[in-house]
C-alpha cells in the first residue's frame, strides 16, 4: 500500500485500486506496495488478504500484473470469441485467442467479486519522469479505454462506465466522462495510444467500458528528477 500526492492510501484489490478511506466493498484483496516506493516494483512485496471467495481466481489471473520496467501499459482480457460473439454482435474479435467464457465473465459481474481479475492493465502502477511518455497497447480481445478520471480531494477517482448493465451489476455511479466517446476514445486490439504531458503528480485511469480495469501514473517533480543526475 502507499500514499499519493493527495495523501490517500489506495491498495490494489481485485484488479482495481481502492483507496483504504473505505471506497469499495471487494471481498479479496490483493495488496501492492505501489505508491510507497515505485522504484522497488522491479521486485515487489505482494501479499494476499484471504478472501472468502475468489481468491485463488484472482491470484492465477494477475500473475505479472505490475510490471514497472515496461516499457508502457498493456490491455489485458481473456475473452472467449464464440461465447461473447454468440448474441450476435461481435464483442470480442474473433481471432483471439481467450479463455474465459461469457458465463465466467458474468458470474464475478458483483460488487464483491468486482469483474473478472483477467480484464486488467499491466502495470497497474507506473512512477515516470517529467516528460515521459507512455505507450498503452491493447493487447485483448475487446475494445477498451485509458482514460484519465478525477474528483475533488478527498473522493474517489474512479466511477462507473459506459456500459449500464456493467454499471448496474457492479453498483456503480457512470462518469460523466466515459459518457463522451471523443474524451474516452474506444482502443480497439491490437492498437495503442501514446500518453504524453502529464504534468507532476498523481494521475488516475481507467477504463470506461469495464470500469473496474484502473491504473495509476504518478509523475515525479522536476527537481527529483534533477536530483537524479
Amino acid at each position: 500500500m502507499g500514499k499519493d500526492a493527495r495523501g490517500l492510501t489506495w491498495f490494489w484489490s481485485n484488479n482495481c485500486f481502492v483507496p483504504d478511506e473505505g471506497w469499495g466493498n471487494q471481498s479479496s484483496r490483493k495488496t501492492v506496495e505501489a505508491a510507497a516506493n515505485a522504484r522497488n516494483l522491479t521486485n515487489p512485496v505482494v501479499t494476499l488478504g484471504i478472501g472468502i471467495a475468489l481468491t485463488a481466481l484472482v491470484v492465477f489471473w494477475s500473475i505479472g500484473v505490475r510490471d514497472a520496467t515496461a516499457a508502457g501499459v498493456k490491455i489485458l482480457d481473456r475473452c472467449d470469441p464464440a461465447t461473447f460473439n454468440a448474441g450476435g454482435t461481435v464483442l470480442c474479435d474473433p481471432t483471439f485467442d481467450g479463455g474465459v467464457t461469457l458465463e465466467e465473465f458474468s458470474e464475478l459481474l458483483t460488487p464483491s467479486a468486482f469483474g473478472h481479475p483477467a480484464w486488467r492493465f499491466n502495470a497497474p502502477y507506473l512512477e515516470i519522469d517529467p516528460k515521459e511518455k507512455v505507450r498503452v497497447t491493447n493487447r485483448g480481445g475487446e475494445g477498451h479505454t485509458f482514460t484519465e478520471v478525477s474528483a475533488p480531494e478527498g473522493e474517489s477517482p474512479f466511477g462507473g462506465g459506459r456500459i449500464e448493465a456493467l454499471n448496474t451489476a457492479l453498483e456503480l455511479t457512470p462518469l460523466e466522462i466515459c459518457q463522451d466517446a471523443t474524451k474516452a476514445p474506444l482502443i480497439p486490439p491490437g492498437d495503442s495510444v501514446q500518453i504524453k504531458g502529464l504534468s507532476e503528480g498523481t494521475h488516475y485511469f481507467q477504463c470506461c467500458i469495464h470500469p473496474w480495469m484502473h491504473a495509476i501514473i504518478d509523475v515525479e517533480s522536476e527537481d527529483k528528477e534533477h536530483k537524479h543526475h
